[in-house]
């Protein structure tokens, strides 16, 4: 299924969507270094989490998912799979699943933020 277009307000209409990476990375992660920024840190993350076969969804929204040109981030939920254990994660990566830790901490651990 490809993603629809945007609406005359530069949205994706209200919905959940389903896309490959390429097609999404295709359609939001170009046209501004902004963006290229945004989605080189997001397709880092996917890096990290794919291997580990814990991921079941990732749902993003907000401003990266719309016509601006420069979005601050892309705002991601990650779906775990019931068997998901946090404790067996390298800490690099399960500073992206912990809601209690500030994004100036993640920033200190995370390679995503160097």
């Amino acid at each position: 299924m490809s993603l629809p277009p945007f609406d005359p307000h530069g949205d994706l209409s209200e919905g959940l969507y389903q896309a490959d990476t390429t097609e999404f990375f295709a359609r939001f992660g170009s046209g501004t270094i902004q963006r290229e920024r945004v989605a080189a840190r997001l397709r880092q993350a996917f890096e990290l989490v794919q291997p580990l076969g814990i991921i079941s969804r990732v749902i993003i929204w907000g401003s990266f998912i719309t016509v601006k040109p420069d979005p601050a981030d892309a705002d991601i939920l990650w779906v775990t799979l019931p068997v998901f254990d946090r404790s067996r994660l390298p800490v690099q990566v399960d500073v992206l699943f912990d809601p209690r830790i500030s994004e100036t901490s993640i920033r200190d651990r995370c390679p995503l933020y160097s």
